[in-house]
């Protein structure tokens, strides 16, 4: 489709750069900033999820990875982690919870599947519609992005809306939008800020 556009608008500098070759179609003045969404201006506290205390076992903390099941969100490192974390006997204290709708199709189905047989660490809230989100912030000590790629990244800016601690992956995408205010890591396996041991 570039071809046929007079102009291209992107979100971020990072974007921008990422799309050299139609350069001349992303124009001056093409880049335009999010604002925090309305569904999470007003960050509620002390709100909780009914079913959240029985699936994390008074687990202290708790990661919430809220994202659909696309492969570039990167959900298939998570067995890895779970046995990291049974290795390091980190799986007591330590639970993530993903977003994943069972329904959505044989992706999110096969990594639903796959993550079974780590119900002692990781579980499955199902999909939280916008409006559930501000309310689910405040049940979680951080959010869990091990993402490999993001135009934008609007779960960060939730985060930060609600004072959510990030975790997530380093890439440039990622460092624009966080700056000094995350935890970074290999989304491939390693850590990289020191603060992540």
């Amino acid at each position: 489709m570039a071809p046929n556009c007079a102009a291209i608008f992107v979100q971020t500098p990072v974007m921008a750069s990422a799309f050299g070759y139609i350069r001349h179609q992303i124009r001056s003045g093409s880049l335009r900033s999010q604002t925090v969404p309305s569904h999470i201006r007003d960050c509620p506290t002390g709100h909780s999820l009914s079913d959240l205390p029985k699936l994390a076992n008074g687990k202290p903390f708790r990661l919430l990875f809220l994202a659909a099941g696309h492969e570039h969100k990167n959900h298939g490192i998570l067995p890895a982690v779970a046995r990291e974390l049974d290795r390091r006997g980190l799986a007591e204290s330590v639970h993530i919870f993903v977003t994943l709708d069972p329904s959505a199709g044989k992706h999110e189905h096969n990594i639903l599947s796959e993550l079974s047989s780590f119900g002692h660490c990781i579980s499955n809230l199902g999909r939280l519609p916008a409006e559930e989100v501000p309310r689910a912030f405040p049940n979680f000590e951080r959010t869990f992005l091990p993402t490999l790629a993001e135009s934008f990244g609007l779960i960060y800016l939730e985060s930060m809306a609600c004072g959510r601690p990030i975790l997530t992956s380093d890439r440039d995408f990622a460092r624009w939008m966080c700056g000094d205010l995350a935890f970074y890591f290999d989304p491939h396996g390693s850590c990289v800020h020191s603060g992540c041991n």
